[in-house]
């Protein structure tokens, strides 16, 4: 053992035949024994780990839970090894099944990869995504015999507008990826330590009729504590039972504790430290959404509508959004005539006679 009393070995496992069809979805055990010299006292571990076939990773930086139809919808995604390093000039490709897109992009030197994708035609109202790295796999269930390549799935929903107007929040710096663009403007607000650690911004317009667009984006703000605290040992190191000075400043008013532990715990258990993060992950830090209580007196619901269109009946999925649902999700109550929720959809049952 080393001094801080771990060990690292590292094994041939072409020796276990992983590639074998009969070994898919299997794991490793590892036993490990460690013995006191002197005492002869042992200690005795174990722990597994997955075959992984995997040999790379996909995540997504960038893809908006809902389109709006006519702006292009950016997606952008992370391609990483097996060991979370990003992966440069390698192939990502892309489908979208209801337009019978595929498309094709090189990774940046961050392993970074960016596909915009034209949302006019759309007719239903959701958009389903699969990015994956190279071509199909060749793994099949009872006869996995080669590595697999990275995919993921996502996918958006629509966001109503009776006219097919929309405000869009880019929050990126560069140039707007949307055309045709009726008006954009730079928005500049400042950032202060009370929005951390994050911070909602909505946006509206009102339309000539009444009708209501909005959108919104979520700011994440730096983990920042108001009161800043410094602490000090004097010496900054000592021998056990001696004496030892401890000095802490803060800023005046502020409320300090103090927490004295052997080094140790925190090595077993390094996320029990004190830290920005600690504090912003504490129940009363967590940032409120709406979400109604028992008691409380919500808004009558709007009548269903039929035949709004020439076809019949148009129908609107539950994943839809609205102009309201921006409103209710900053925990706001509108009381307004303006038009900002979707008519619902209107169901007609057939009532079925059983057969004599």
């Amino acid at each position: 053992l080393d001094n801080n009393g771990c060990i690292t070995r590292e094994e041939n496992i072409i020796v276990f035949l992983l590639k074998k069809r009969r070994y898919k979805n299997q794991r490793l055990l590892v036993n490990a024994t460690i013995t006191e010299e002197g005492t002869g006292f042992e200690v005795v571990g174990s722990g597994t780990t997955k075959i992984e076939r995997t040999t790379t990773k996909l995540i997504f930086v960038k893809a908006d839970s809902h389109f709006k139809r006519g702006i292009p919808f950016v997606v952008k995604v992370c391609l990483e090894d097996i060991k979370g390093t990003p992966m440069p000039n390698e192939q990502v490709f892309i489908k979208a099944r209801e337009l019978g897109y595929t498309n094709v992009t090189t990774t940046d030197q961050h392993g970074l990869a960016e596909f915009s994708i034209n949302t006019s035609s759309i007719k239903g109202s959701s958009l389903n995504i699969k990015i994956y790295h190279k071509e199909e796999s060749s793994c099949f269930r009872y006869s996995c015999i080669a590595e697999e390549h990275a995919q993921i799935h996502h996918v958006a929903h629509s966001v109503y507008s009776n006219s097919w107007s929309y405000v869009y929040i880019e929050t990126e710096a560069g140039v707007l990826p949307y055309t045709p663009v009726k008006g954009d403007f730079v928005l500049e607000i400042p950032v202060d330590l009370s929005m951390a650690p994050e911070a909602k911004i909505l946006i509206y317009a009102i339309l000539p009729d009444g009708e209501m667009i909005a959108d919104s984006a979520k700011l994440e703000i730096e983990k920042c504590l108001l009161n800043k605290v410094d602490l000090t040992f004097t010496p900054a190191q000592s021998l056990p039972t001696s004496q030892a000075h401890l000095r802490v400043t803060a800023s005046p008013q502020s409320l300090c504790g103090l927490r004295a532990v052997d080094q140790s715990v925190l090595l077993l258990k390094p996320e029990a430290e004190l830290s920005p993060s600690w504090i912003y992950n504490l129940p009363d830090m967590q940032p409120r959404n709406f979400i109604p209580s028992p008691h409380q007196l919500l808004e009558e619901q709007d009548p269903c509508e039929w035949d709004r269109d020439s076809d019949g009946l148009e129908y609107l999925q539950p994943n839809e959004r609205d102009a309201y649902s921006y409103v209710e999700d900053m925990g706001l109550t509108a009381f307004t005539n303006l038009k900002i929720k979707y008519p619902k959809e209107c169901f007609e049952y057939d009532i079925f006679t059983p057969m004599p």
